[in-house]
């Protein structure tokens, strides 16, 4: 059984009992990148851009809950997933 225990210094240890194997090593970045193609963060500027449309008209759609959805940073910073912005802009197209 795995059991945490506490040093000295305060920071926290886990210990490995009888019969309870170790952990496995977690995959690399790269092997996960190998696995699985990972989706583009596009940054605020990067969508404006592409979609042609003012950084202003953006942020207010963003506040009506009318533009892509988008992922918050712990930093504060703000990403778009490249699938979610095509996902987005071919919910608004017209059927000509």
């Amino acid at each position: 059984m795995r059991r945490s225990t506490r040093s000295r210094r305060g920071s926290v240890s886990c210990v490995s009992g009888p019969g309870v194997p170790a952990p496995q090593p977690t995959p690399s970045r790269r092997s996960l990148a190998v696995a699985k193609p990972r989706d583009e963060m596009l940054t605020i500027p990067q969508v404006v851009e592409e979609i042609g449309v003012p950084r202003a008209t953006f942020y207010r759609w963003r506040q009506c809950k009318k533009g892509p959805k988008a992922i918050k940073l712990p930093n504060g910073s703000v990403r778009i997933r490249r699938s979610e912005l095509v996902r987005w802009l071919e919910m608004r197209e017209e059927s000509a």
